[in-house]
């Protein structure tokens, strides 16, 4: 199912290179494709946050989460300046 224009399918490519990987590793990547996926305008920077919050675990690390943010703001600068 994809809502609000999330692309299930690359979801879907990268939960299965996420099985071969230790949990840490996997939930990294996940947050990885998150971003992307923000960068590819697929999904809304709330999606963005909900998501990576769902990702981490119950008692994530706050510093991964302000990792994941400041990349999330690095590719909304990068997108404003291109829209220059």
């Amino acid at each position: 199912m994809s809502t609000h224009g999330v692309d299930d399918r690359d979801d879907a490519r990268s939960q299965g290179s996420q099985d071969d990987l230790p949990p840490k590793q996997a939930m990294a990547q996940s947050c990885l494709v998150i971003i992307e996926q923000r960068h590819r305008n697929a999904i809304t920077t709330a999606q963005v946050i909900l998501s990576i919050l769902k990702a981490l675990p119950e008692k994530g690390s706050i510093a991964a989460f302000t990792c994941y943010v400041e990349q999330l703001a690095e590719v909304k600068h990068d997108q404003a300046i291109a829209l220059i």
